[in-house]
Order: C-alpha cells, then structure tokens, then sequence
C-alpha cells in the first residue's frame, strides 16, 4: 500500500531500529517518484547547458535558492531518494562546462 501527501510517497520501506538493534519494516516518507520526476523536466527545461554567456557564479546565484528549497523539503525524513536529482544536476553543470570551455 503506497500513498502520496504532500509530495512525499509513504511505503513501506526496510528500517533500523538503533535501540533494539533490528531491522524492521517502517512506512517512511520519501519524495514521490511523480514529484521527482517533475523537477527532474523542470531542471531539463532550464537548458544549463546552453547558458554559456553567464558565469559559474551567476548560474549558481538563480539555480541555488530553487535547489535549496527542494533538498530542504525533500531530505528530511528519506535523503537517498534524491540522490537521482543531484547526480541530474551534476551532468546538466557538466555539459556547461563542455560547452563553455570547448
């Protein structure tokens, strides 16, 4: 049984428990795949990797409260479910730098 609230996929999901020293099954929260999909298009759409006329620093300056807001929300109960999103971000940040400095 999974259900979404609030962008976040409640599941069942393989936990510890540090007291008793188990693993157990626990419905944790995680980012939704739908949510992580969309700003997964939404990061596409931006096209950082055509933005060869700014600089790191500006790039940074308008990506950074976006990305800031997201990873605040969305790792603070299942941080690994959003891994896929960085490792995004990096490749896009990638590809601008290939194409700036060709």
């Amino acid at each position: 049984m999974t259900f979404t609230f609030c962008g976040y996929a409640f599941r069942p999901r393989m936990a510890f428990d540090r007291k008793r020293k188990q693993v157990y099954t626990g419905f944790l929260p995680a980012v939704a795949p739908e949510k992580l999909a969309e700003m997964s298009r939404r990061i596409a759409s931006w096209r950082i990797h055509r933005r060869t006329n700014q600089t790191l620093a500006e790039i940074a300056r308008w990506l950074n409260p976006v990305l800031r807001g997201w990873l605040n929300y969305f790792t603070a109960f299942y941080p690994t479910m959003v891994i896929p999103l960085y490792e995004r971000i990096d490749r896009h940040l990638m590809r601008w730098a290939r194409w700036k400095y060709r």
